[in-house]
Protein backbone atom coordinates (compact mmCIF):
# COMPACT_ATOMS: atom_id res chain seq x y z
CA UNK A 1 0.00 0.00 0.00
CA UNK A 2 1.65 3.23 -1.06
CA UNK A 3 1.08 5.39 2.29
CA UNK A 4 2.12 8.45 0.63
CA UNK A 5 -0.27 8.83 -1.62
CA UNK A 6 -2.84 7.89 0.80
CA UNK A 7 -1.29 10.87 2.64
CA UNK A 8 -1.75 12.88 0.22
CA UNK A 9 -4.91 11.90 -0.60
CA UNK A 10 -6.09 12.59 3.24
CA UNK A 11 -4.43 15.96 3.11
CA UNK A 12 -6.40 16.61 -0.62
CA UNK A 13 -9.60 16.15 1.29
CA UNK A 14 -8.53 18.36 4.55
CA UNK A 15 -8.62 21.00 1.99
CA UNK A 16 -11.43 20.01 0.02
CA UNK A 17 -14.38 18.86 2.19
CA UNK A 18 -17.59 17.65 0.16
CA UNK A 19 -18.24 19.33 -2.55
CA UNK A 20 -22.65 19.04 -2.97
CA UNK A 21 -23.84 19.05 -6.23
CA UNK A 22 -27.44 19.08 -6.90
CA UNK A 23 -29.03 18.68 -10.17
CA UNK A 24 -32.87 18.63 -10.22
CA UNK A 25 -33.83 19.81 -13.91
CA UNK A 26 -37.69 19.66 -13.23
CA UNK A 27 -39.61 22.76 -12.33
CA UNK A 28 -41.13 22.61 -9.20
CA UNK A 29 -44.41 24.85 -7.57
CA UNK A 30 -43.25 26.16 -3.87
CA UNK A 31 -46.73 24.52 -1.45
CA UNK A 32 -45.72 27.67 0.71
CA UNK A 33 -45.72 30.67 -1.97
CA UNK A 34 -46.17 29.05 -5.01
CA UNK A 35 -43.45 30.28 -6.28
CA UNK A 36 -42.04 28.12 -9.58
CA UNK A 37 -38.37 26.69 -9.05
CA UNK A 38 -35.68 24.25 -9.80
CA UNK A 39 -33.88 22.30 -7.18
CA UNK A 40 -34.80 20.73 -3.59
CA UNK A 41 -35.79 24.46 -2.41
CA UNK A 42 -37.58 27.55 -2.98
CA UNK A 43 -35.43 30.36 -3.36
CA UNK A 44 -38.24 32.69 -1.98
CA UNK A 45 -38.67 31.47 1.20
CA UNK A 46 -36.45 27.94 1.90
CA UNK A 47 -39.57 25.34 1.67
CA UNK A 48 -38.11 21.91 0.94
CA UNK A 49 -40.24 20.29 -2.24
CA UNK A 50 -40.16 16.80 -0.59
CA UNK A 51 -43.46 18.33 1.58
CA UNK A 52 -46.27 15.28 2.12
CA UNK A 53 -48.57 15.19 4.35
CA UNK A 54 -48.01 14.20 8.02
CA UNK A 55 -47.50 11.24 9.71
CA UNK A 56 -45.05 8.64 11.61
CA UNK A 57 -42.23 9.21 9.43
CA UNK A 58 -42.74 12.90 9.71
CA UNK A 59 -42.61 12.37 13.60
CA UNK A 60 -39.33 10.59 13.31
CA UNK A 61 -37.91 13.01 10.93
CA UNK A 62 -38.59 15.93 12.88
CA UNK A 63 -37.43 14.11 16.36
CA UNK A 64 -34.48 13.13 14.70
CA UNK A 65 -33.75 16.94 13.43
CA UNK A 66 -33.89 17.80 16.98
CA UNK A 67 -31.08 15.79 18.18
CA UNK A 68 -29.26 16.80 15.05
CA UNK A 69 -29.80 13.37 12.91
CA UNK A 70 -31.51 14.94 10.15
CA UNK A 71 -30.69 16.90 7.43
CA UNK A 72 -27.00 18.54 7.95
CA UNK A 73 -26.29 15.59 10.65
CA UNK A 74 -24.47 16.57 13.44
CA UNK A 75 -22.16 13.30 13.58
CA UNK A 76 -21.13 14.76 9.63
CA UNK A 77 -20.30 17.76 11.50
CA UNK A 78 -18.66 16.19 14.42
CA UNK A 79 -16.64 13.59 12.13
CA UNK A 80 -15.55 17.08 9.96
CA UNK A 81 -14.47 18.73 13.08
CA UNK A 82 -12.10 16.25 14.32
CA UNK A 83 -10.32 15.27 11.06
CA UNK A 84 -10.47 18.98 9.34
CA UNK A 85 -11.12 21.37 11.96
CA UNK A 86 -9.77 24.68 10.33
CA UNK A 87 -10.75 24.11 6.86
CA UNK A 88 -14.46 22.96 8.41
CA UNK A 89 -14.64 26.27 10.36
CA UNK A 90 -13.60 28.14 6.85
CA UNK A 91 -15.96 26.75 4.94
CA UNK A 92 -18.54 27.77 7.50
CA UNK A 93 -17.67 31.41 8.05
CA UNK A 94 -17.03 31.67 4.35
CA UNK A 95 -20.56 30.55 3.54
CA UNK A 96 -20.63 27.05 2.73
CA UNK A 97 -23.29 26.36 5.96
CA UNK A 98 -25.64 23.77 4.29
CA UNK A 99 -22.77 21.16 5.06
CA UNK A 100 -22.93 21.92 8.78
CA UNK A 101 -25.10 21.28 11.78
CA UNK A 102 -25.93 24.80 13.25
CA UNK A 103 -22.75 25.07 15.62
CA UNK A 104 -24.59 26.64 18.72
CA UNK A 105 -27.65 24.25 18.62
CA UNK A 106 -24.78 21.89 18.20
CA UNK A 107 -22.96 22.98 21.17
CA UNK A 108 -26.09 22.97 23.45
CA UNK A 109 -27.16 19.48 22.33
CA UNK A 110 -23.22 18.24 23.19
CA UNK A 111 -23.28 20.19 26.58
CA UNK A 112 -26.46 18.58 27.32
CA UNK A 113 -24.61 15.20 26.66
CA UNK A 114 -22.00 15.77 28.46
CA UNK A 115 -23.45 16.56 31.51
CA UNK A 116 -25.45 13.93 31.16
CA UNK A 117 -22.89 11.52 31.05
CA UNK A 118 -20.82 13.11 33.50
CA UNK A 119 -23.84 12.59 35.99
CA UNK A 120 -24.55 9.49 35.51
CA UNK A 121 -20.78 7.69 35.14
CA UNK A 122 -18.57 10.20 37.22
CA UNK A 123 -18.25 10.66 41.03
CA UNK A 124 -19.11 14.55 41.90
CA UNK A 125 -15.49 16.38 42.52
CA UNK A 126 -15.18 17.24 46.03
CA UNK A 127 -12.95 20.72 45.96
CA UNK A 128 -10.97 21.04 48.95
CA UNK A 129 -10.97 23.73 51.00
CA UNK A 130 -7.50 25.97 51.14
CA UNK A 131 -6.42 27.48 54.36
CA UNK A 132 -7.87 30.87 54.63
CA UNK A 133 -5.12 31.76 56.50
CA UNK A 134 -2.42 31.40 53.94
CA UNK A 135 -1.43 34.26 51.90
CA UNK A 136 -2.01 32.54 48.66
CA UNK A 137 -5.70 30.96 49.40
CA UNK A 138 -7.70 33.01 46.99
CA UNK A 139 -4.76 31.74 43.97
CA UNK A 140 -5.04 27.99 45.49
CA UNK A 141 -8.90 28.08 45.77
CA UNK A 142 -8.75 29.21 42.23
CA UNK A 143 -6.59 26.29 40.55
CA UNK A 144 -8.59 24.03 42.62
CA UNK A 145 -11.69 25.08 41.46
CA UNK A 146 -10.08 24.59 37.41
CA UNK A 147 -9.10 21.80 38.14
CA UNK A 148 -11.89 20.40 39.78
CA UNK A 149 -14.20 21.75 36.58
CA UNK A 150 -11.75 21.39 33.43
CA UNK A 151 -15.16 20.94 31.14
CA UNK A 152 -16.22 24.77 32.36
CA UNK A 153 -13.12 26.07 32.25
CA UNK A 154 -12.34 25.40 28.63
CA UNK A 155 -15.55 26.86 27.66
CA UNK A 156 -15.30 29.80 29.44
CA UNK A 157 -11.14 30.28 28.05
CA UNK A 158 -12.94 29.97 24.59
CA UNK A 159 -14.99 32.73 24.73
CA UNK A 160 -11.83 35.04 26.16
CA UNK A 161 -9.91 33.77 23.31
CA UNK A 162 -12.36 35.70 20.92
CA UNK A 163 -10.60 39.12 21.16
CA UNK A 164 -6.96 38.16 21.16
CA UNK A 165 -7.38 35.26 17.91
CA UNK A 166 -9.00 38.61 16.32
CA UNK A 167 -6.51 40.71 16.80
CA UNK A 168 -3.06 38.60 16.79
CA UNK A 169 -4.89 36.49 13.30
CA UNK A 170 -6.35 39.43 11.69
CA UNK A 171 -3.71 39.69 9.02
CA UNK A 172 -3.13 35.74 8.33
CA UNK A 173 -2.52 34.42 4.88
CA UNK A 174 -6.25 32.95 4.90
CA UNK A 175 -9.29 34.39 6.58
CA UNK A 176 -7.70 38.11 6.70
CA UNK A 177 -9.49 40.12 8.63
CA UNK A 178 -12.10 37.73 10.05
CA UNK A 179 -14.41 39.85 12.27
CA UNK A 180 -15.82 39.60 15.84
CA UNK A 181 -19.00 37.84 14.77
CA UNK A 182 -16.80 35.20 12.79
CA UNK A 183 -14.79 35.20 15.61
CA UNK A 184 -17.87 34.16 17.73
CA UNK A 185 -18.68 31.35 15.57
CA UNK A 186 -15.00 29.90 15.47
CA UNK A 187 -14.82 29.56 19.02
CA UNK A 188 -18.44 28.12 19.73
CA UNK A 189 -16.72 25.28 16.69
CA UNK A 190 -13.54 25.16 19.39
CA UNK A 191 -16.06 24.70 21.79
CA UNK A 192 -17.76 21.50 20.63
CA UNK A 193 -14.38 20.14 20.46
CA UNK A 194 -13.35 21.30 23.97
CA UNK A 195 -16.89 19.85 24.93
CA UNK A 196 -15.95 16.26 22.80
CA UNK A 197 -12.73 16.11 24.60
CA UNK A 198 -14.00 16.51 28.10
CA UNK A 199 -16.95 13.60 26.95
CA UNK A 200 -13.68 11.25 26.52
CA UNK A 201 -11.94 12.58 29.27
CA UNK A 202 -12.50 9.31 31.23
CA UNK A 203 -10.29 7.87 28.67
CA UNK A 204 -7.67 9.89 28.01
CA UNK A 205 -7.62 11.74 31.71
CA UNK A 206 -4.92 14.07 32.68
CA UNK A 207 -4.36 14.23 28.53
CA UNK A 208 -7.12 16.07 27.83
CA UNK A 209 -5.23 19.76 28.37
CA UNK A 210 -2.68 18.42 25.96
CA UNK A 211 -5.63 16.95 23.55
CA UNK A 212 -7.35 20.26 23.59
CA UNK A 213 -4.41 22.17 22.99
CA UNK A 214 -3.22 19.77 19.98
CA UNK A 215 -6.47 20.33 18.40
CA UNK A 216 -6.16 24.00 18.79
CA UNK A 217 -3.36 24.23 17.03
CA UNK A 218 -4.11 22.18 14.24
CA UNK A 219 -7.70 24.10 13.43
CA UNK A 220 -5.79 27.33 14.25
CA UNK A 221 -3.14 26.62 11.45
CA UNK A 222 -5.71 25.47 8.90
CA UNK A 223 -7.60 28.25 9.78
CA UNK A 224 -5.14 30.99 9.07
CA UNK A 225 -2.72 29.15 7.13
CA UNK A 226 0.69 30.32 9.39
CA UNK A 227 3.64 28.10 9.93
CA UNK A 228 4.57 26.17 12.78
CA UNK A 229 6.28 29.16 15.04
CA UNK A 230 4.14 31.45 13.31
CA UNK A 231 0.55 29.50 14.71
CA UNK A 232 2.35 28.93 18.53
CA UNK A 233 3.96 32.36 19.47
CA UNK A 234 0.18 33.55 18.41
CA UNK A 235 -1.38 31.15 20.38
CA UNK A 236 0.48 31.61 22.95
CA UNK A 237 0.13 34.94 23.71
CA UNK A 238 -4.11 34.41 22.95
CA UNK A 239 -3.92 31.94 25.46
CA UNK A 240 -2.02 34.17 28.17
CA UNK A 241 -4.51 36.93 27.15
CA UNK A 242 -7.45 34.72 27.97
CA UNK A 243 -6.13 33.24 31.08
CA UNK A 244 -5.18 35.84 32.62
CA UNK A 245 -8.72 37.70 31.65
CA UNK A 246 -10.16 34.26 33.86
CA UNK A 247 -8.04 35.41 36.63
CA UNK A 248 -8.78 39.07 36.66
CA UNK A 249 -12.58 37.68 36.54
CA UNK A 250 -12.16 35.34 39.78
CA UNK A 251 -9.98 38.18 41.24
CA UNK A 252 -13.07 40.74 40.77
CA UNK A 253 -15.44 37.91 42.03
CA UNK A 254 -13.53 36.94 44.86
CA UNK A 255 -12.96 40.72 45.95
CA UNK A 256 -16.44 41.88 45.23
CA UNK A 257 -17.88 39.13 47.48
CA UNK A 258 -15.59 39.97 50.21
CA UNK A 259 -16.72 43.80 50.10
CA UNK A 260 -20.34 43.11 49.96
CA UNK A 261 -19.50 40.37 53.40
CA UNK A 262 -18.92 43.73 54.76
CA UNK A 263 -15.29 43.21 54.61
CA UNK A 264 -14.12 47.10 55.01
CA UNK A 265 -10.35 46.55 54.76
CA UNK A 266 -10.49 47.95 50.89
CA UNK A 267 -13.37 50.37 49.24
CA UNK A 268 -15.05 49.47 45.80
CA UNK A 269 -12.34 52.01 44.40
CA UNK A 270 -9.87 49.31 45.15
CA UNK A 271 -11.90 46.66 43.63
CA UNK A 272 -11.70 48.41 40.19
CA UNK A 273 -8.27 49.65 40.81
CA UNK A 274 -7.47 46.00 40.38
CA UNK A 275 -9.45 45.00 37.44
CA UNK A 276 -7.59 48.07 35.82
CA UNK A 277 -4.18 47.15 36.46
CA UNK A 278 -5.21 43.56 35.07
CA UNK A 279 -6.94 44.85 31.98
CA UNK A 280 -3.75 47.27 31.38
CA UNK A 281 -2.00 43.76 31.44
CA UNK A 282 -3.85 42.52 29.33
CA UNK A 283 -3.71 45.60 26.55
CA UNK A 284 0.28 45.49 26.77
CA UNK A 285 0.21 41.74 25.99
CA UNK A 286 -2.25 42.29 22.35
CA UNK A 287 -0.05 45.25 21.88
CA UNK A 288 3.43 43.26 21.96
CA UNK A 289 1.75 40.42 20.03
CA UNK A 290 -0.17 42.87 17.52
CA UNK A 291 3.68 44.98 17.00
CA UNK A 292 5.48 41.82 16.62
CA UNK A 293 2.66 40.37 14.08
CA UNK A 294 2.82 43.49 12.15
CA UNK A 295 7.05 43.52 11.59
CA UNK A 296 6.68 39.49 10.96
CA UNK A 297 3.39 38.70 9.49
CA UNK A 298 5.47 38.15 6.04
CA UNK A 299 7.81 35.57 7.47
CA UNK A 300 6.58 33.13 9.12
CA UNK A 301 3.27 31.85 6.49
CA UNK A 302 2.48 28.00 6.08
CA UNK A 303 3.65 27.46 2.21
CA UNK A 304 0.03 25.94 1.45
CA UNK A 305 -1.23 29.07 2.07
CA UNK A 306 1.07 31.32 -0.35
CA UNK A 307 -0.82 32.38 -3.96
CA UNK A 308 -0.25 30.39 -6.93
CA UNK A 309 0.30 32.15 -9.86
CA UNK A 310 -2.19 32.15 -12.27
CA UNK A 311 -1.43 30.14 -15.91
CA UNK A 312 -1.41 31.92 -19.11
CA UNK A 313 -3.34 30.28 -21.84
CA UNK A 314 -1.52 30.50 -25.85
CA UNK A 315 -2.01 34.15 -25.83
CA UNK A 316 -0.99 34.81 -22.77
CA UNK A 317 -3.56 36.35 -21.45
Amino acid sequence: MDYKKKYKQFKQWQRDGKDFVVEDPELNECKCCNNLYRGNYCPKCGQNKRIDSLSWESVRVETMNVWGLGNRSMPYSLWQILLRPGYFISDYINGKRQVSFPPVKMLVIMGFFASLLQYLFETPSVIPIPDQNSELYFLKAFIEWCDANEGWTMLIMCSFLILPTWILFRNSPRNTRHNLPEGFFIQTFMAILMVVISIVDVLIGALSWFVGIYFYYTAYRQLFGYSVWGTVWRMIFCVAVAAFTLLQSAIFTFLLNLKLQGNDSFSYYHVFAVILVCLGVDSVLLLIGYFIDSRGNNVDKHPDSEEKPVEKDAAGE
